[in-house]
């Protein structure tokens, strides 16, 4: 009854004050009925504060929203309600507000899709991988990282079909195994080097395309001449391609904004 006779007041001050007033006469009663130890001077230092809290939560708010709080009858709800069984974020998800405990950000963020077209005859990776930056050189590469070198330059790749990769966002650092969890497992994410080839081909000289050239890796899992899946890291420096291999198992951290390929989930690998 006398939240509604508060809502008729003309000042909005002396609504205000009188809903404070009148949750401490409310807290006032219910201790009341539960003395507690030290008496009742302890009991009204308790109020006092509690009434002062709810004050600095309503200080600031318009008198028009003061009176939707309070025809609504919520106030009254809390009061009688077991508030201590409620989920708060998904009470404020029911009043249209944010959570107070938002997911994280995945480690991913997909961009989209490319397509590699069908390749007809084998891919021999060291007739293919040659450092030269020459104007004649069809695809400049610059650098050939020694692992890469010992580890990949010896696969031949039979034919494949027409393939569609996905390539994501790397949204925070992260070694390898993280991203590769995150994208289904080594099934998943494991491309080919021919796939390597062809995106690099379309950007030869350094131009644009799905692939970075501004020095930030362009990431891919390939299995090497053992069958052991590797991170191979494509950039552009110094005029061309560089390209390294690396254990999927080292500790070291890929920096966040680079970029990450991986099979489309719904095909199969064939090398």
């Amino acid at each position: 009854m006398e939240i509604f006779v508060i809502a008729e007041r003309e000042s909005f001050f002396d609504a205000f004050s009188a809903v404070a007033k009148a949750i401490q006469r409310l807290i006032m009663r219910r201790y009341k009925k539960r003395p507690q130890k030290g008496g009742l001077a302890m009991t009204k230092d308790a109020t006092l504060k509690q009434s002062g809290k709810v004050l600095g939560i309503l200080e600031g708010i318009s008198r028009e929203q003061m009176q939707i709080i309070l025809g609504s009858g919520l106030l009254a709800d809390i009061r009688d309600g077991n508030v201590a069984n409620v989920n708060r974020d998904e009470f404020r998800k029911m009043l249209g507000l944010p959570s107070l405990n938002p997911p994280p950000e995945p480690l991913l963020g997909f961009i989209a899709t490319v397509n590699i077209s069908a390749r007809t005859d084998k891919f021999i990776a060291k007739d293919f991988f040659e450092i030269d930056t020459s104007r004649k050189a069809k695809v400049k590469i610059s650098y050939l990282g020694n692992k890469f070198k010992a580890q990949f330059l010896g696969k031949v790749e039979e034919l494949q079909s027409k393939v569609t990769l996905r390539y994501s966002r790397l949204n925070k650092a992260s070694a390898d195994e993280p991203i590769i969890v995150e994208l289904g497992g080594e099934t998943k994410v494991e491309t080919t080097l021919s796939n390597v080839a062809a995106l690099m081909e379309n950007q030869g000289n350094g131009g644009a395309g799905v692939l970075f050239t501004n020095g930030y890796a362009n990431i891919f899992y390939v299995r090497d001449v053992n069958g052991v899946l590797c991170a191979v890291g494509v950039c552009w420096d110094d005029g061309g391609w560089c390209v390294s291999a690396f254990s999927v198992d080292r500790p070291s951290l890929w920096l966040d904004g680079r970029r990450v390929f991986s099979r489309n989930p719904s095909e199969t690998l064939v090398s």
